[in-house]
This record gives C-alpha cells, sequence and structure tokens, in this order.
C-alpha cells in the first residue's frame, strides 16, 4: 500500500519508550491528520502497522505481514496494531498528511476505513497487550517455522553475528 510520505514528525523512535495511550490522546488534543507508522522484525518476520488519522481520530488501520504474506485492514488491523504496541522492540514513525490526502487515501483503499473516535473513555478502554498465540492464531501458524533468528539460536551462532 502507498501512502503519502510527508516529513516526519517524529522518525524511528524505540517503541519501548512510547507510552501509546499517551501518544493517541496527544495526537486527538493536536488534532493530528497523517499516519502512524510501525515497524517491528521479529519471530513472525516484518511486520507493518499503520494507523490513519484525521483531526486526531483513526480513520484507517493496516498489518501487513511480508513472512507469511498476510494484509490485514480495518477492525481485524486494528486488533493486531493494538497488540504490536506492546512487543517494545519496533520502530515508531509519525508523518503528517493533510486532511485532503487522508481523504483520497481512504477514498482509493476503501477496505482500511476503521473510525475510532479518540477520547479519554474510548483509549482508556484500549488494552495495548501482546500475545503470541493470538498473533499465531491470525497468521494461522500450524506450526514453527525456522526463521533466521530461531536457527541462529537453535544452532548457538549468534556470536557470529556481534561486533
Amino acid at each position: 500500500m502507498n501512502l503519502p510520505i510527508n516529513k516526519p514528525l517524529l522518525e524511528n523512535v524505540l517503541l519501548e519508550t512510547i507510552n501509546p495511550k499517551e501518544l493517541l490522546l496527544d495526537l486527538k488534543s493536536k488534532q493530528f491528520s497523517g499516519y502512524i507508522y510501525l515497524v517491528i522484525n521479529d519471530k513472525f518476520g516484518f511486520e507493518e502497522n499503520i494507523l490513519l488519522f484525521s483531526k486526531g481520530d483513526i480513520f484507517g488501520c493496516i498489518y501487513l505481514n511480508d513472512f507469511y504474506n498476510k494484509q490485514i485492514y480495518g477492525e481485524r488491523a486494528f486488533e493486531l496494531v493494538k497488540a504490536s504496541f506492546d512487543k517494545k522492540d519496533g520502530l515508531l514513525s509519525i508523518y503528517n498528511l493533510t486532511n485532503d490526502q487522508v481523504k483520497l487515501t481512504l477514498i482509493f483503499n476503501d477496505k482500511i476505513k476503521y473510525v475510532i473516535n479518540i477520547n479519554k473513555k474510548s483509549v482508556q478502554k484500549m488494552v495495548f497487550k501482546y500475545s503470541e498465540d493470538y498473533f499465531k492464531k491470525v497468521l494461522n501458524i500450524k506450526e514453527e517455522v525456522d526463521t533466521k533468528h530461531s536457527l541462529l539460536n537453535k544452532y548457538q551462532l549468534n556470536e557470529l553475528l556481534e561486533i
């Protein structure tokens, strides 16, 4: 999915330093229009998470996993994005867009639409909790697949990557 790219407000901030509830409330108070782009590379491969905002409210959600060739949109994607915030080993970037850019993005990508009005009450109800079992279910993982990370651990080759 191609999204417009403007100068980032934040770029490649360690996810472990972010409080997602405070972030959402802050974006609402600033009437933010644009998107949050969250990237994680873990045992499930390279994951991209995107929350699209218009005037501080969420209007679209995207979850992409290249390793398992999964593209999930809307409400189901939002559940994955929330869980991804709890992984703590990713990077977060925030890109500003105009309201017209957001509208055009939604017009050409209707499947990503999922509207959440951000306020203290709605944010307090949100649970940002990672569950490996949930990701396995959504990604339809029936057995463990050897990934680069698991193979290095299995054969104790991690030292080779250290400098």
